[in-house]
């Protein structure tokens, strides 16, 4: 088992700011650090707060054993932007081919 190590300040999330910038802060960092699945877990609960962190304990609370992957799945599901139906039908209806496309 490795050494709790520190993390970088902005490496932490509260729900309300992209979840695909963090997450991909996170990877980098646990890349660097080479964290093993379980590893990865933890320090994603050390890196969560507010709402993020109250649903990561809602998660975890109803299924101890999932996984990283299936973990970071869904938080990415909850607080990760969508493109509302209606708006992405009239980007689309208003997209033009391009003359070299």
């Amino acid at each position: 088992m490795s050494r709790l190590q520190p993390l970088p300040e902005a490496l932490f999330s509260d729900g309300r700011g992209s979840w695909h910038a963090f997450l991909t802060k996170f990877e980098i960092n646990s890349g660097i650090y080479e964290w093993e699945d379980a590893e990865k877990r933890d320090y994603l609960c050390l890196c969560l707060t507010d709402k993020a962190s109250q649903y990561y304990a809602l998660v975890m609370d109803r299924k101890l054993e999932l996984g990283y992957l299936e973990i970071v799945d869904k938080p990415e599901r909850r607080f990760s932007y969508r493109e509302m139906p209606e708006t992405a039908r009239v980007t689309f209806s208003g997209a033009r081919q391009g003359n070299e496309e």
